[in-house]
């Protein structure tokens, strides 16, 4: 798509995008936790509820979102998706 309108990037630089980002969660009563290493999301009958973090702290959430790569949240939900990640 770059060739034929050029490249877009967010007024401020590219930092810019995840700033408003997380501002759109905040004013949206969403909280963010940077920093904490993820062990694996939690799930309770085949819906996310929350995170462990590699330090034992369990945080509930109504929903989670994942900005890792696909594989490694795959892998952080691979105790709740049992032989599917083998296909």
């Amino acid at each position: 798509m770059y060739h034929r309108s050029g490249l877009k990037r967010p007024r401020g630089g590219s930092g810019m995008l995840t700033q408003a980002l997380a501002r759109m969660v905040q004013a949206h009563g969403g909280h963010l936790i940077a920093g904490a290493p993820v062990q694996r999301i939690l799930t309770a009958r085949g819906r996310t509820v929350g995170i462990e973090t590699t330090g034992g702290t369990r945080i509930t959430a109504r929903a989670v979102v994942s900005g890792a790569h696909i594989h490694t949240t795959a892998k952080l939900l691979a105790h709740a998706l049992p032989n599917r990640l083998d296909r």
